[in-house]
């Protein structure tokens, strides 16, 4: 249907609505006046078609019975208690949707058999494993992999710092503060 075959009619019911809110929605009102009513500006609600009345706001959208449908469970997750730690010092590894019970192993995917230590998961599918960084890694971001015995998995990072930097570090630590 081309403009031209629209009935004014149909145009209007269309382009009124849309025109009412942008001028409602503005400082100018539908007079052409700058508003100096105080409160906010009244705006009018009509349905995504355009087609509903004005005076008669659309109906809200049913709520969704169930919150969770719909959401996609990307399986197991992993997260480190300190991103930045220092070579050989204790970091935890939490990870979170394995299967209960099932033995889980943080690796070094960078090295070859870099086993960093395992466990098992709880009843809820959490683990939380305690590791250190090997004092022989570089400097830079290290991805730390958590693999379960039914093959799922789940990934995060630790960034290590130059190994002079882990050392001043170390003896900042260890020195006696006045």
């Amino acid at each position: 249907m081309t403009r031209r075959s629209t009935s004014r009619a149909v145009r209007g019911r269309v382009l009124g609505p849309v025109i009412g809110l942008a001028l409602a929605a503005s400082t100018i009102g539908a007079a052409g006046a700058a508003s100096t009513a105080a409160g906010p500006p009244t705006v009018v609600v009509a349905a995504a078609d355009g087609l509903t009345d004005p005076g008669h706001p659309a109906p809200a959208p049913a709520a969704d019975p169930d919150p969770t449908a719909g959401v996609i469970d990307d399986g197991p997750t992993a997260t480190v208690t300190e991103p930045w730690p220092l070579r050989e010092e204790p970091v935890t590894v939490l990870g979170t949707g394995f299967s209960p019970e099932e033995k889980v192993t943080a690796e070094l995917p960078a090295r070859l058999r870099g086993q960093l230590g395992s466990g098992v998961a709880g009843p809820d599918g959490s683990v939380s494993l305690t590791v250190r960084a090997p004092m022989v890694l570089q400097a830079g971001a290290h991805e730390v992999l958590l693999r379960g015995t039914s093959g799922a998995t789940a990934s995060t990072s630790i960034q290590l710092r130059p190994l002079v930097e882990d050392q001043l570090t170390r003896l900042a630590r260890w020195w006696p503060r006045s």
